[in-house]
C-alpha cells in the first residue's frame, strides 16, 4: 500500500506526540520515585541519601517546591542556615500556597532580627491558613522580641493550652515564665510538654538548662542522660553531658562520657578530638598526647588525629616532634595526587 505525503506526515506527528507523552510520563514517574525515596530517607534520618534523591528530583524538575523545602530542612539540621534560607525561599516562591517554607522563613527572619519581614511572612501564612499554630507561635515570639512580653505570654499560654504537643509554644512560654515569673512555672511547662512529647529532644535540653540555672544538678543530669539515651549516636549531646559534668566538678564522669562516644563509631575522628581537647584543658597535655598517639596508631588513616597531635606538640613548644609528625605525613602522602593530606 502506498501512502501519500500528507498521510505520512500525519502519522509522523502522531508518533512524535505519543513519544512526547510517554517521555513526560516517564519523567514524572522518576521524579515521584526520587521524591518518595528522599522523603523516606529523610524520615529515617539518613540525610545524605535523602539529599541525593532530592537533588535527582530537581534535575528532572527544578521547580519542585517540596524537594527544595526538604533540602532546606537538611541544610538547617547541618547548621547551614544560609543554604536553608535559600531553599526555603525557592520553595515559597515556587508555590504560593506552601505554608511550611514560609513558617521556616519567618523563624529565620526572627532569628536574624528582621521582625518586619517575619511579621510579613506570618501575615502570608495566616491568610493561607487562618489560626495556623506554627505561625501564631512565631508571632508570639516576635511580640516577645519587641518587648511586648505580657502579650506574648498570653498568646503562648493560649497556644500551649490548646495543644500541649506544640513544643515551640512550650519553650517560648517557659522562657517567658523564667523572665517574668513565676519561675517554677517554667519548669512545670517544660515537664508537661515532655509528657506530651516524650521523644522531643529540644524540650529535654531546655529543661536540663533550666535545672542547671535553678541549681538542681541531679535533675539536670537526669535530663541530659535521657537526651543521650534518646540519641545515643549524637556526639553533640554526649558533649553537652560531659560539659555539665565538668562544670559541676565531676571530671571522671565527663571523661567516661567522652570515651564512650569514641566507641560508638570508632572510625570517625571527631570523638577522639573532642576527648583529647577535654584532656588538654581539664587534665594535662601529656594525657591528651597519649590519647592522640594511641588513637592514631589504631586508626592510621584518620589523618585529622595526626594533625591534632602535631598541633598539640606545637602548643607545648615541642617543635621537633611536631615537625616529625608532619614529615611522616609528607613521606606517606606527599606524592599521592589523589590525597590532599601531603599538601596540607
Amino acid at each position: 500500500m502506498k501512502l501519500d505525503v500528507r498521510t505520512a506526515r500525519v502519522i509522523v506527528l502522531i508518533a512524535v506526540a505519543v513519544l512526547s507523552v510517554a517521555a513526560c510520563g516517564g519523567r514524572e514517574a522518576r521524579k515521584d520515585s526520587y521524591l518518595k525515596a528522599g522523603e523516606r530517607y529523610y524520615a529515617e534520618g539518613n540525610y545524605p541519601k535523602a539529599r541525593v534523591e532530592l537533588l535527582n528530583v530537581l534535575q528532572i524538575d527544578p521547580k519542585a517546591a517540596r524537594a527544595h523545602y526538604l533540602i532546606g530542612r537538611i541544610a538547617e539540621k547541618k547548621g547551614d542556615i544560609r543554604a536553608a534560607f535559600g531553599q526555603y525561599k525557592a520553595a515559597a516562591d515556587l508555590d504560593s500556597k506552601y505554608v511550611a517554607p514560609r513558617e521556616k522563613l519567618a523563624r529565620i527572619y526572627l532569628a536574624i532580627h528582621q521582625a518586619d519581614k517575619a511579621r510579613g511572612m506570618i501575615k502570608e501564612i495566616l491568610a493561607l491558613k487562618p489560626g495556623d499554630p506554627g505561625a501564631l507561635t512565631v508571632q508570639a515570639a516576635v511580640l516577645a522580641s519587641e518587648g511586648k512580653k505580657e502579650e506574648a505570654l498570653a498568646q503562648a499560654r493560649s497556644l500551649f493550652r490548646k495543644d500541649p504537643k506544640n513544643a515551640d509554644a512550650a519553650i517560648l512560654l517557659a522562657n517567658l515564665y523564667a523572665d517574668l515569673g513565676p519561675k517554677a512555672k517554667a519548669g512545670a511547662t517544660l515537664e508537661a510538654a515532655i509528657r506530651a512529647n516524650p521523644k522531643n529532644i529540644s524540650l529535654r535540653l531546655w529543661l536540663a538548662r533550666f535545672y542547671v540555672i535553678e541549681k538542681q544538678p541531679d535533675k539536670a543530669e537526669g535530663a541530659y542522660r535521657k537526651v543521650v539515651e534518646l540519641a545515643p549516636d549524637n556526639l553533640g549531646y554526649r558533649t553537652a553531658l560531659a560539659v555539665f559534668y565538668a562544670q559541676t566538678g565531676r571530671l571522671g564522669k565527663a571523661e567516661k562520657t567522652l570515651r564512650d562516644a569514641t566507641r560508638i563509631d570508632p572510625d570517625k575522628p571527631k570523638p577522639y578530638l573532642v576527648l583529647a581537647s577535654f584532656l588538654a584543658k581539664r587534665k594535662s597535655l601529656a594525657e591528651a598526647e597519649q590519647e592522640l598517639r594511641t588513637a592514631s596508631a589504631a586508626h592510621p588513616d584518620l589523618y585529622d588525629l595526626r594533625f591534632a597531635l602535631a598541633g598539640l606538640y606545637a602548643q607545648a613548644k615541642n617543635l621537633e616532634q611536631a615537625k616529625a609528625v608532619y614529615e611522616k605525613l609528607i613521606a606517606e602522602k606527599g606524592r599521592d595526587p589523589a590525597n590532599p593530606v601531603g599538601l596540607r
